[in-house]
């Protein structure tokens, strides 16, 4: 209990520590230009209200103050004062004694410019040593353990959970390394990959088919939760990071063993709004090194999606053989038609999935090649064995099931219609669903050898969403010093690209306004950042670096960008804004900022505590 105490209240004074700098940051941004342009500072505060703890030095009052959301740096001769505040002189009464060229208001425009925009400036030139910092700190890194997909690896005869020790002659331990190497060959020239398999070592002759070609190899997962969206549904039922996932069940159903991430996926998609548990094993903290098994109820939330009611599916057609697999053993090639299997009659590639899965040791498949149809033997270790085909990449797919009643069933498309293109695109990947805008969509089909052309309407529906990602292979990995520096600043340019296309995405109505977060919000979620890990709070405050930089540059009144505003304004007509019209401009912005805080408070109420 003791210990536990002290790790919460450990993770507090991080996030007061981290956030606390970057307001520092910003109001010394301000308070060392004003210093330097000769303007008297008359009070530096972290935070407001009632000060906790003050003192002077010099001329400046320096404190830290009860609220700690933000700070201020207070400057003599501050623009535009209200009357009753200033004396005969029309100076603001507490800076009748300070000597005109001490203030704010005797600065030119580009001094005063220079004093408003340092603030957010530092924040964001503070980016990159923290961008350095994060790769310091070292932290977990994807290693080469890949998931092979249809492409050159799994021609060659890769395997999923293959470890990449090697490319071109390259060694290679982290995922990136793996993708720099395979970046630097030329396309069709080829190359040599060596893998560990099982304690064997293993080499095979690949060749890139374009600049694009990473020849299939995706991260290896398991159903482990690897990282929980501070908001989702997954973080507030309790689900926790490290938590293995042994089933999942809807309500009213059986439960449904979970062997890998894509079984808990599929039933997590198919129920929003409906509650399911689930079932994880979890490290007892009591006792290191055993676990036990938790139940967790929880009810997807509900992602609204565009659908127009069908389900895909594939001629029967093999694609890809795997190198060294049942398959390839067996004779099978690409291009070959699988007409039956133990003599089932095979009508669609679901048809293969099914009679495989459904099969034993040894498998009679019969395949049209040439004209002629061929009897094969496959015989595979064990009954769950894959045996190593795969579905063309580029053949157009066809309609398995359509629903009643809806649109596809209403524009006439019915099952086995080749679909060839939608809106002008060619359709090449298998999914489960077709998920489309709700723009009108127009789909070339193929029925009988003839085309024809629908449109259909998608309708609104919803698909569920518990917020957790797998957790992928991955070892601590901390560069050399010198390395930190390179790579430090690529994590900082990464975060500001991650900004811009949030931003952008913002804008345009891409990314739901209910997403937004405020103080409270903000603050729940570097908490969470910090119980990750040293180095993912650090780059969380970079990233909150970043945005509060930004975010002060906008032209709105009340922040650093509207008083900017102002100045160009004044530097254009020759003199400064009326009065009447700073002060009516302040109380806009101040009522837009209040509106907007109003409004991300309220999303931090729903988003983290219902």
């Amino acid at each position: 209990m003791l210990a536990k105490l002290f790790s919460e209240a450990w993770l507090i004074v991080m996030v007061i520590v981290g956030f606390g700098f970057l307001i520092f940051i910003h109001e010394f941004g301000h308070f060392i230009v004003a210093k330097w342009k000769g303007v008297l500072v008359r009070k530096f505060s972290l935070g407001f209200g009632p000060a906790l703890i003050h003192f002077t030095l010099g001329e400046t009052e320096y404190a830290i103050s009860l609220i700690p959301l933000g700070g201020y740096c207070k400057l003599a001769g501050e623009m535009m004062q209200p009357e009753e505040a200033t004396g005969a002189s029309g100076k603001k009464k507490e800076d009748e004694d300070v000597p005109p060229e001490r203030l704010l208001g005797s600065k030119t425009v580009w001094q005063r410019m220079q004093i408003f925009a340092a603030g957010a400036i530092l924040n964001l030139a503070a980016v990159f040593p923290l961008g350095i910092l994060v790769a310091l700190i070292g932290g977990q890194e994807a290693i080469t353990q890949v998931t092979v997909g249809p492409g050159t690896a799994y021609e060659a005869g890769l395997h999923s959970g293959d470890i990449v020790k090697s490319v071109n002659g390259t060694p290679v331990k982290y995922r990136f390394e793996m993708e720099d190497a395979i970046e630097k060959i030329p396309a069709g020239r080829p190359f040599t990959m060596t893998v560990d398999r099982d304690g064997q070592e293993l080499s095979f002759e690949l060749t890139r088919e374009d600049e694009r070609d990473y020849l299939g190899l995706g991260n290896h997962v398991q159903p482990v939760i690897g990282g929980i969206h501070p908001t989702s549904a997954g973080r507030k039922a309790g689900l926790k990071i490290g938590d293995r996932i042994v089933s999942v069940k809807k309500l009213d159903e059986e439960p449904v063993k979970v062997e890998s991430w894509s079984d808990f996926e599929a039933v997590a998609r198919s129920s929003p709004g409906v509650q399911v548990t689930i079932t994880v094993e979890r490290e007892n903290p009591a006792a290191e090194g055993t676990f036990e098994t938790e139940e967790i109820h929880l009810t997807p939330e509900e992602v609204p999606r565009f659908s127009i009611g069908v389900k895909f599916d594939l001629d029967p057609y093999v694609g890809m053989v795997q190198g060294d697999s049942p398959a390839k053993k067996a004779g099978i090639m690409p291009g070959d038609r699988i007409v039956s299997i133990d003599g089932k009659d095979v009508q669609r590639w679901s048809d293969v999935l099914d009679y495989i899965s459904a099969g034993g040791v040894d498998l009679a498949m019969v395949v049209a090649r040439n004209g002629e149809e061929v009897s094969l033997a496959v015989h595979r270790s064990t009954a769950d064995t894959l045996i190593g085909i795969a579905p063309p990449m580029d053949r157009p797919v066809i309609i398995g099931e359509v629903e009643p009643d809806s649109p596809a069933a209403a524009a006439g498309l019915q099952p086995g219609d080749s679909i060839t293109k939608i809106d002008g695109k060619k359709t090449s990947e298998l999914e489960d669903e077709i998920v489309l805008s709700e723009e009108t969509a127009t789909i070339e089909i193929l029925r009988d050898g003839q085309k024809h052309t629908l449109k259909v309407t998608p309708e609104q529906r919803s698909k569920g969403l518990i917020g957790v990602s797998p957790m992928v292979p991955s070892e601590f990995r901390r560069p050399s010093v010198l390395g930190s520096f390179p790579e430090g600043i690529s994590r900082a340019l990464e975060g500001y690209s991650r900004t811009f296309v949030a931003l952008g995405w913002l804008f345009t109505g891409r990314a739901p306004t209910k997403d937004m977060a405020g103080p409270v919000g903000i603050i729940s979620m570097s908490y969470m950042q910090a119980e990750t890990g040293l180095q993912q709070f650090v780059f969380f405050l970079m990233m909150i670096s970043i945005s509060l930089g930004i975010f002060n540059l906008f032209p709105v009144p009340v922040l650093d960008g509207g008083h900017i505003a102002f100045l160009l304004i004044e530097k254009v007509k020759g003199k400064p804004v009326s009065e009447r019209a700073f002060i009516t401009a302040q109380y806009v912005g101040l009522a837009l900022l209040l509106c907007l805080v109003l409004f991300v408070t309220t999303n931090d109420v729903r988003n983290f505590f219902f």
